[in-house]
C-alpha cells in the first residue's frame, strides 16, 4: 500500500509527521492568500492557528524530523507569531468592546467610540505592518521546512500511532 494512502497512524512517524506538516504548511499558504481579503475576519486567525500547529508539531516530534526542527527554523516561527500579536490584540479587544457597547450608558459610550477609533488604527497599522514583509518571511520559512525534512538512518522505523502513544503519556507523567 502506497504511503498517501495508508493510514496516518500506521505510517513510520517521519513519514506521518511529514504528513502533517505538508497539511499544516498549505494551511499557511492558504491563510496568506487570506491575508489580502480585508473583508475576510478570521484572515490572521486562520494564518495563526496554521502557524501555531506547526511549531508545535515541529517542536513535539523534533527527534523525528531532524533539521526541520532546527533552533533557526523554530524561531522564525515564533517570529512570525510575534509579528501578528499586535493585529491580533486590536481584533480581539475591538471585537470585545462591540460586544460591550449596548451595554453602556450614553455617558460611556463616546469614550468606548474614541477607544474604538484609537484601535482600529492601530489595528490597520499593524496589518500594514504585516504586508510589508510578512508574506515573504512566511514563504521562505515554508520552504525551508519542506527542504528540511530528512529520513533517519539509524534505527528501525516507529510507528507514529506509538510515538505519539508516548508523547502523550510524558506528557500526562508531567502533568501529575
Amino acid at each position: 500500500m502506497e504511503a498517501t494512502t495508508r493510514p496516518l497512524l500506521e505510517l513510520a512517524t517521519r513519514d506521518a509527521v511529514r504528513r502533517i506538516a505538508g497539511r499544516h504548511l498549505t494551511a499557511v499558504a492558504k491563510g496568506l492568500s487570506r491575508l489580502e481579503d480585508p473583508e475576510d475576519p478570521k484572515r490572521l486567525h486562520a494564518l495563526r492557528v496554521a502557524i501555531r500547529r506547526l511549531r508545535t508539531l515541529v517542536r513535539s516530534y523534533k527527534p523525528w524530523i531532524g533539521r526541520v526542527a532546527g533552533r533557526r527554523v523554530r524561531r522564525r516561527l515564533r517570529e512570525l507569531t510575534r509579528d501578528t500579536n499586535a493585529a491580533r490584540d486590536a481584533e480581539v479587544q475591538l471585537e470585545w468592546l462591540a460586544g460591550q457597547y449596548a451595554l453602556l450608558t450614553r455617558e460611556e459610550r463616546p469614550g468606548c467610540r474614541w477607544l474604538v477609533r484609537k484601535l482600529d488604527g492601530r489595528k490597520r497599522r499593524a496589518y500594514r505592518a504585516i504586508d510589508d514583509h510578512y508574506a515573504a518571511k512566511a514563504a521562505e520559512v515554508a520552504t525551508k521546512v519542506r527542504s528540511r525534512f530528512r529520513d533517519r538512518e539509524d534505527g528501525e522505523p516507529v510507528a507514529y500511532r506509538e510515538t505519539t502513544a508516548g508523547l502523550l503519556e510524558a506528557g500526562a507523567a508531567r502533568m501529575h
